[in-house]
């Protein structure tokens, strides 16, 4: 099994817990089949198995260091002895139809996160998703928003959403939300990602308290649209119903 990545411990992010969870489900898969998985990824220097809950050793892991002619071509090497990939992201998708074209894969996957998918793609991605033989979504939304913007079937995609890691008990007792009825979002704050909803999210707070509903949002992650954020909170008048908590060590999410 060949499992191609943009990145996985480089930096913090939804997209890199993910490809964690798949490398972990692919080593237990491969204890259970004896199958080699060879996992390729673009970005990342080194592996970092601190960040893993289980043993992931029975995998071969291989980086490229931000080299692209790097990564094709290990990845053309490692396809001749693997018949089967899951493609961690949209802009690899165009290696694997390459590479099914050229009969040197029979099957591949791609994983689709979010908004990078949310819109009508360049020809090469559309026709690397429609080859595809299963499209793995985060959710429901993105699944049908890809397929309806890019004319993919809907029903050849899985919904796999993006989940606490197994064995993640550890949490910190002298950290509690805010709020009586919380509401709890985590994210990367980045002017670049309109897409991530935190003004929509707040927007819908400040019509929920005018009707009367006791809520407050905790709004956890950072980035250079923070600022931008918090001013606009106190500019609504929410600073007493919204936390900015910032970046938060797994021990106080699970909390």
């Amino acid at each position: 099994m060949l499992f191609l990545s943009i990145e996985t411990y480089f930096s913090h992010g939804g997209v890199q817990v993910f490809m964690r969870r798949i490398r972990e489900v692919l080593a237990l898969y491969s204890n259970e089949t004896n199958e080699l998985v060879v996992h390729l990824s673009l970005y990342d220097w080194n592996e970092d198995l601190s960040q893993h809950n289980i043993d992931v050793k029975n995998t071969i892991f291989c980086c490229a260091k931000g080299h692209r002619l790097t990564f094709i071509c290990k990845t053309f090497l490692c396809a001749w002895h693997h018949r089967v990939a899951i493609i961690g992201h949209i802009n690899q998708a165009p290696v694997g139809l390459i590479l099914k074209k050229l009969r040197i894969l029979d099957k591949y996957a791609v994983v689709l996160h979010g908004n990078e998918v949310w819109k009508r793609l360049p020809l090469i991605k559309r026709v690397s998703l429609r080859c595809a033989d299963i499209l793995i979504a985060t959710g429901e939304y993105t699944l049908e928003t890809a397929a309806k913007r890019n004319n993919l079937l809907a029903k050849r995609g899985v919904v796999i959403p993006l989940c606490v890691e197994k064995g993640s008990s550890k949490h910190d007792p002298r950290f509690r939300l805010v709020g009586n009825f919380k509401v709890l979002t985590v994210g990367r704050m980045v002017a670049s990602e309109p897409g991530k909803g935190f003004d929509k999210l707040i927007d819908a707070i400040s019509k929920l308290l005018t009707r009367g509903y006791d809520l407050h949002l905790n709004l956890v992650g950072d980035g250079d649209d923070r600022i931008r954020l918090e001013e606009k909170v106190h500019k609504m008048g929410l600073f007493n119903n919204v936390t900015f908590w910032g970046f938060l060590s797994k021990e106080k999410l699970n909390a």
